[in-house]
């Protein structure tokens, strides 16, 4: 069980938000700190998938593409590394927020709390 109260004032809108469904605070922020790893994992996960199927359309289209007619898998290959790229891209742009997101969940629970509070016309 985490203990809310070193939070501050955050620990008095996590009292708030879990009052309104019908539980406590010590209940509701583990929830919010489960979320942010996942959310790490999750980036994480669907960038290497981005870049693996990308690598894969590239290897068996590039082995069949004639490059002198333009055929299909030619415009697969192009398509394939415009995938790649992209997944690089994101990935490296994301990597950081991703690991601290797994590493320090309770900064990012705290900004999600903040968040739902403030939705919620809590702030």
């Amino acid at each position: 069980m985490i203990d809310i109260k070193g939070l501050g004032n955050n620990a008095k809108l996590i009292e708030e938000m879990a009052s309104d469904i019908g539980t406590t605070g010590n209940k509701l922020f583990p929830f919010y700190m489960k979320e942010a790893v996942l959310e790490g994992y999750m980036f994480i996960g669907t960038s290497m998938l981005a870049f693996t199927s990308g690598a894969i359309m590239l290897f068996f289209c590039i082995t069949k593409a004639d490059w002198c007619i333009g055929n299909l898998h030619a415009v697969l290959s192009l398509i394939s590394l415009v995938i790649i790229g992209s997944a690089f891209i994101v990935f490296f742009s994301g990597i950081k927020r991703a690991i601290s997101k797994i590493l320090n969940p309770c900064l990012f629970a705290i900004q999600s709390v903040i968040l739902d509070a403030r939705l919620l016309g809590k702030s």
